[in-house]
């Protein structure tokens, strides 16, 4: 087993890149790492969190969706794998509506 994980963040987080992060480590930890779930209009998020790959590099389906406005310690409960890819779902309505504007001119 390895003593450590490399993970992808993406999405809305302060910091998305590559994290490598000690094996064990939850969902939780990695959005730590990334400075955190960004949520200051109009980059909001759904709530949910989209764990893909895993095991074997190849694997790019998803394994787990999460929703932390729904369970909010789901994230701490969710340990990691080596080369997943968590993303942090951003709200499109929310992101064309605010490049939209109201509609007066």
């Amino acid at each position: 087993m390895r003593d450590r994980v490399r993970i992808r963040v993406e999405g809305c987080v302060a910091r998305a890149g590559d994290y490598e992060l000690p094996a064990g480590s939850t969902v939780a930890d990695v959005l730590e790492a990334a400075g955190g779930i960004r949520d200051q209009p109009p980059i909001v998020p759904t709530g949910n969190i989209i764990l893909r790959g895993g095991p074997g590099a190849s694997s790019i389906g998803i394994r787990k969706t999460l929703n932390f406005k729904i369970a909010p310690t789901a994230p701490a409960q969710e340990e990691v794998r080596d080369n997943d890819v968590i993303i942090v779902q951003v709200d499109g309505i929310g992101l064309v509506k605010s490049f939209a504007g109201d509609g007066s001119s």
